[in-house]
């Protein structure tokens, strides 16, 4: 089985964010009333998102660049 190969190690991060998005998602669908809203709501929603992923994926390399690792 290709399961057993994986150390439990190699699949908690994935896993637990996987988790977290998951419990984001229904909290703003069902608490926030966003299933229910405008859809206008939810694409501003969807372009924050889209925004702070990016800053949070693209930073880590624009430091790099800028200041290089001895």
């Amino acid at each position: 089985m290709l399961v057993s190969f994986l150390s439990i190690d190699e699949i908690k991060i994935p896993l637990l964010v996987g988790f977290a998005v998951l419990k984001a998602t229904l909290v703003v669908l069902y608490y926030m009333h966003l299933r229910y809203d405008s859809r206008w709501y939810a694409l501003v929603l969807i372009v924050g998102v889209f925004f702070a992923l990016m800053i949070g994926l693209l930073l880590p390399q624009m430091q790099r660049a800028i200041l290089p690792l001895p």
